[in-house]
């Protein structure tokens, strides 16, 4: 089985650096163009499946590349298991913004990330166990022939690939650009697994 990770196009507010997670959002021209590329180079993989979140941005990822590749005898598979971590009162504000109007809670993100999670917003450990359990049961559903098109969020396939894929690499190095295709072959699906904070 095969997966292929690629986040969702740009949106503005990719550009604008901000905090945002189930804020629901398009993608910008730029981002639909990145689409239109990567459509281009997956031409001739044997995609079995396209999973995406319940997220506007990565649905309109996928329906560009399935109407480009001529994938529309398959169904988009949507999971919210897979949408992006809610950031509660952060949503929509950039570093700046936060650290204004939220100081205290700012200054211990920055020295534990992984710990504070923002007003009204979905903790690290509930948001990754969500993703991570998606995952197994999406595992659990496929078959060895599978070549999967995963459409996400950064925050998601990080985690994926930090606790499934690569768990021996620092959590903080695995970057997930808008736009960029990562390749994987599953060979055995693994039924322990412990939850924990990859750093």
């Amino acid at each position: 089985m095969k997966i292929y990770f690629l986040r969702h196009g740009e949106t503005e507010l990719n550009v604008l650096r901000k905090y945002y997670g189930v804020t629901d959002v398009s993608l910008t021209e730029h981002g639909r163009l990145q689409m239109r590329e990567v459509a281009r180079d997956i031409q001739g993989l044997e995609i079995t499946r396209v999973i995406v979140s319940s997220l506007k941005r990565t649905t309109e990822s996928a329906e560009i590349i399935m109407k480009k590749n001529n994938l529309k005898s398959l169904k988009k598979e949507s999971c919210s298991f897979f949408n992006e971590r809610d950031f509660g009162a952060w949503e929509t504000l950039d570093a700046n913004e936060v650290e204004a109007a939220f100081p205290s809670d700012w200054r211990a993100f920055i020295e534990d990330p992984f710990s504070v999670t923002p007003s009204g917003g979905e903790t690290y450990l509930a948001f990754q166990r969500r993703v991570l359990d998606g995952f197994e049961q999406l595992l659990k559903a496929s078959v060895d022939t599978d070549h999967i098109l995963f459409i996400g969020h950064g925050g998601v396939i990080r985690e994926l690939v930090a606790n499934f894929f690569e768990p021996d690499k620092s959590y903080w190095d695995i970057v997930i650009n808008n736009g960029q295709l990562y390749e994987y072959e599953v060979k055995k699906i693994c039924e322990c697994r412990v939850f924990g904070y990859k750093m």
